[in-house]
């Protein structure tokens, strides 16, 4: 279970950095205008004062970018990628607990359905967090999957996840209302 959740983490992971690829490559001259701007305007005399020349100022301006979105501790990438990996096991969760209560083995009380997809969340989200990031789990796990070279078939693998579970989510609001 952990290889599979740390390797769809990973896709999510591929997918931020792509998304993170096509921004800088679409906006790229758009950027690098404003950073032109920023630097001829020297705010506060800071800028001039830490850069030589425009293309320091760039480069050290796309260094901190690169280090905020894609630190494997604490970077953008990697915090999105843990949000849907959270979300992502919550509809099965519920799927689950629907079935359960539709079919009636164990009685679960009428409560309110935003409380149960809050209690859902909560819990799937903890299941993540202890399969993948609980002492920085996913750190090994991504070193050995950069090595491997079979990403596309877990990008697709991680699509059609994504896609049972937005169907759970829809199982789950019949079953939980019948």
């Amino acid at each position: 279970m952990k290889l599979f959740e740390n390797r769809i983490l990973y896709s999510f992971y591929c997918f931020e950095q792509w998304i993170d690829g096509s921004f800088h490559m679409l906006f790229r001259g758009v950027k690098v205008w404003s950073m032109k701007k920023m630097y001829n305007l020297n705010p506060f005399g800071y800028i001039k004062k830490r850069n030589k020349s425009l293309d320091e100022y760039v480069n050290n301006v796309y260094l901190a970018a690169n280090e905020a979105a894609g630190n494997l501790d604490y970077g953008l990438r990697i915090s999105h990628a843990q949000g849907f990996l959270g979300v992502l096991l919550g509809p099965y969760m519920m799927l689950a607990v629907s079935l359960v209560k539709y079919f009636g083995p164990v009685n679960i009380p009428n409560t309110s359905f935003k409380v149960f997809v809050l209690v859902c969340l909560g819990v799937s989200y903890l299941i993540a967090y202890l399969s993948a990031f609980k002492d920085d789990v996913y750190k090994a796990y991504f070193k050995k999957f950069k090595k491997e070279k079979n990403d596309l078939k877990w990008h697709v693998l991680t699509f059609f996840v994504c896609l049972g579970s937005l169907y759970s989510v829809y199982l789950s609001i019949v079953y939980w209302n019948k």
